[in-house]
């Protein structure tokens, strides 16, 4: 495999992982926003607590 081959399989992995990651993260925001939308008060102090620690 010559330099060039090499250089246009790694673009294309690196655009193809990037788009991995963006449709991940997407996922995760959109699961994270679904169980907020449904918590309760209790949940979010709840959240809060486990985050940042009883004050």
């Amino acid at each position: 495999m010559d330099e060039a081959a090499r250089r246009r399989i790694t673009g294309r992995l690196r655009l193809l992982l990037a788009k991995w990651n963006d449709t991940e993260r997407e996922t995760e925001r959109s699961a994270a926003h679904s169980e907020l939308e449904t918590a309760t008060a209790e949940d979010i102090f709840d959240l809060i607590s486990d985050e940042f620690g009883k004050s």
